[in-house]
């Protein structure tokens, strides 16, 4: 029974949109991170984060290389250069990164 529910567990991938007008956004995305990585019931397959702003590229790699095991949860950086009506048009963007299973 344990085998089957192993093989059955969906797979998750995480778009997380940073919020760069934040004084911590940093902080705040590497809150979200922790949350991501600590997740009980499902292990993240991808996570993607979008961001809008060249200067947080490195720190966010880093977080990526301390966070997460990259054979077991993949990471891309999108960099936004243009003005989106909505967060759901950036996801948009982004979901070419998206691998199959849940989202």
């Amino acid at each position: 029974q344990n085998t089957v529910l192993k093989e059955i567990k969906p797979r998750v991938g995480f778009f997380v949109v940073m919020d760069t007008k934040d004084a911590d956004a940093i902080g705040k995305l590497k809150n979200t991170l922790l949350d991501i990585k600590n997740q009980k019931n499902a292990t993240a397959r991808y996570v993607v984060v979008i961001n809008n702003k060249v200067e947080y590229n490195n720190e966010i790699q880093g977080l990526f290389g301390e966070l997460f095991d990259h054979y077991f949860t993949m990471h891309h950086i999108v960099q936004i250069n243009t003005t989106f009506p909505t967060k759901y048009h950036l996801i948009d963007e982004a979901f070419a990164h998206a691998k199959n299973g849940w989202i």
